[in-house]
């Protein structure tokens, strides 16, 4: 009776221990992932912070060409004018 006592111990130890390895495992495999895709979310928020507070917002702004507003003191982009001029001296008679 002794001897199959501890042989029946030691398996239940055996299963039960193997049964709780795979679990703290898993459980840490899924925290590790969740750490990580914690770092990359905020890598993002980071990285998206700092482009727009550079004034890299388009970019296309940067390299359109401006001239004198004909009739006024301000400038006005060229490709906006050189598209409709005529609006834009319909829109000056009316403002002015």
């Amino acid at each position: 009776m002794g001897s199959s006592e501890s042989t029946q111990n030691s398996s239940k130890h055996e299963n039960g221990g193997g049964t709780e390895n795979a679990k703290n495992k898993l459980g840490k495999g899924r925290a590790e992932a969740a750490i990580g895709a914690g770092a990359a979310v905020a890598a993002a928020l980071v990285g998206g912070a700092i482009y727009f507070l550079s004034g890299s917002g388009s970019g296309c702004e940067k390299n359109r060409k401006t001239m004198k507003a004909p009739g006024r003191g301000d400038r006005i982009y060229r490709d906006e004018f050189e598209d409709d001029p005529a609006t834009y001296f319909r829109n000056l008679r009316k403002i002015g």
